[in-house]
């Protein structure tokens, strides 16, 4: 495979969503095999705002989330994927709820960008912003 479809793309999708279920459970496996382990990769998540480059400081972060263990839940909302060539792109909203220490329900605004690496979708950013 040398093209991702719009399958695949949504497939990975679905994956990293539920690897994200996990990492609020305290578990970050699937969301480590799920990402592309490249230097070029980028996450800049909700809670910090840190911008992290780099798969040597990504999984890090991954594994720090995952030990907080702040558990709750999220559901996408608005999903719209964009699929070219190697490389696909799903825009969405996140609405999260129920974490430790965390009253309010969250609305993000999230980009993610996959590729593919060897015959396998991978992650190589994920972008977002509280509102």
């Amino acid at each position: 495979m040398t093209h991702l479809t719009l399958e695949n793309l949504q497939s990975a999708s679905d994956a990293f969503y539920a690897a994200l279920a996990e990492v609020l459970a305290g578990d970050a496996t699937a969301m480590i095999d799920l990402w592309s382990h490249q230097t070029d990769v980028s996450y800049l998540g909700p809670m910090s705002g840190d911008l992290f480059v780099g798969w040597d400081v990504i999984e890090p972060e991954w594994r720090s989330q995952a030990a907080a263990q702040i558990e709750g839940a999220v559901v996408t909302e608005d999903m719209h994927y964009v699929v070219g060539g190697p490389l696909g792109i799903v825009v969405n909203y996140e609405v999260g709820s129920g974490h430790k220490g965390i009253s309010e329900t969250m609305k993000i605004r999230v980009t993610s960008t996959y590729r593919l690496e060897d015959g396998q979708v991978r992650m190589i950013g994920h972008h977002t912003d509280r509102f």
